[in-house]
């Protein structure tokens, strides 16, 4: 009978046990259900010298004979404006992104209201100081609101004034196993009787924003070393965008920028998420517009910032996520906000965000992230997505049931 009776007891106690363990984990998810996890991840879009985007520059100071006197390199160029312009095509139609600096809406077409394109960036006609590089005499300490220069010399032959020569640019980027450039280049020779101090240079393009105005931004801005340029001497400044893979950027952000920066058109070069190649068309003679989103991502999978559950190694070749995770219940996108880009110190950014719910029941894990753009490559012509940004997570995140992820990508750009 003690034998039975211990026998019995023991099976009552496992059997108590397994309630009261199923009564903890019952709370437990309970508690889990009622108070999910929320993780946060912040992607940065960095664009200064020897991030994923950069710029620098190369200037070439000549004697009156052509012989080359000093060269002198730099960079951690861009202001303010160009976070703005970027992330002004992150938003949506013809959004007014910009109206502090200009009426920049980013939408299409060109005749119905909606600003249209950046013009001669990288092709600049002779004489013209309003937009392309520039030059000039200030040597006061680049700020990253600025929004022109101190002090720019004018077209001419006199005190105050270089002539200017047009402007070129590289007909097609150069590629790199990780990395992509276009450059653009512009002279400038005094022809007044002294010598003349360049102390300044800079990168302005021509936005025009409706169907009869247009307004010059300034986007990048430095101060070089000054170059005392004598009469009949010439300064040549290039300007150097490199894209590289590091934080993500895709082959299809090179050439959606250097399309996007010197009006240039390619259909062989740009696939989308089909892997079939696209235009990456921003710019005709009729046609102007400035949308990265034509239409609002809102819910939907695969556009705008998404998520996905292969850890391959990020290449500047990819085209779509490794396998995007649509089981996971995607909100609405956030467009970046305000006028212009905030600042803090010398970086000036905007930003674009979603917020992923894992709604299945069991737990699924994200090990890539990425965002994909919906180019209108002509008004009323449908979109194309586009990935720009593929990266792959250091530590996968695993998400429970209720657990949510809230995703933001950050453009931002130092001075």
């Amino acid at each position: 009978m003690i034998g039975i009776t211990q026998k019995y007891g023991k099976i009552e106690c496992d059997m108590m046990n397994d309630i009261l363990n199923e009564t903890i984990m019952g709370a437990m998810e309970e508690d889990k259900r009622q108070h999910p996890k929320v993780y946060e991840e912040e992607v940065d879009l960095n664009c200064a010298i020897n991030k994923s985007l950069g710029l620098s520059y190369t200037v070439k100071h000549y004697d009156k004979d052509g012989n080359l006197k000093s060269v002198q390199k730099g960079g951690n160029s861009l202001v303010r404006n160009f976070a703005t312009l970027i992330g002004g095509l992150f938003r949506v139609g013809q959004d007014t992104v910009d109206s502090g600096i200009v009426d920049f809406r980013p939408g299409y077409p060109y005749d119905s209201g909606g600003a249209t394109s950046i013009r001669y960036l990288g092709s600049a006609p002779a004489g013209w100081s309003n937009y392309g590089i520039v030059v000039g005499s200030d040597s006061t300490a680049v700020d990253p609101t600025d929004s022109s220069l101190g002090s720019k010399y004018t077209n001419g032959a006199g005190s105050g004034n270089l002539v200017i020569s047009s402007q070129s640019h590289d007909a097609a980027p150069t590629v790199g196993a990780s990395t992509i450039t276009f450059s653009t280049e512009r002279s400038f020779r005094n022809d007044y009787g002294s010598s003349q101090d360049v102390n300044e240079i800079g990168l302005m393009g021509g936005i025009t924003y409706s169907t009869s105005s247009s307004s010059y931004l300034l986007f990048a801005h430095d101060i070089i070393t000054t170059v005392s340029l004598g009469s009949g001497e010439t300064i040549v400044v290039e300007y150097t965008f490199t894209v590289s893979e590091s934080e993500g950027m895709t082959k299809n952000w090179g050439y959606m920028l250097w399309g996007l920066l010197f009006n240039e058109t390619d259909s062989s070069t740009v696939k989308n998420t089909s892997n079939s190649f696209v235009s990456n068309r921003h710019y005709n003679s009729s046609d102007r517009y400035l949308a990265w989103f034509g239409a609002d991502p809102g819910t939907d999978t695969g556009v705008g910032p998404v998520v996905g559950s292969d850890d391959t190694t990020m290449s500047m070749d990819d085209y779509n996520l490794g396998s995007e995770l649509t089981t996971l219940d995607y909100g609405s996108y956030t467009k970046p906000t305000g006028s212009v880009a905030s600042v803090s110190g010398s970086e000036s950014s905007k930003s674009c965000s979603r917020v992923f719910t894992n709604n299945t029941g069991g737990n699924v894990t994200i090990k890539e992230v990425g965002l994909i753009i919906s180019h209108y490559d002509s008004p009323g012509g449908g979109d194309e997505d586009i990935l720009v940004f593929r990266k792959v997570l250091g530590s996968p995140v695993t998400l429970s049931d209720g657990d949510t992820y809230a995703l933001t990508w950050k453009m931002k750009v130092t001075a």
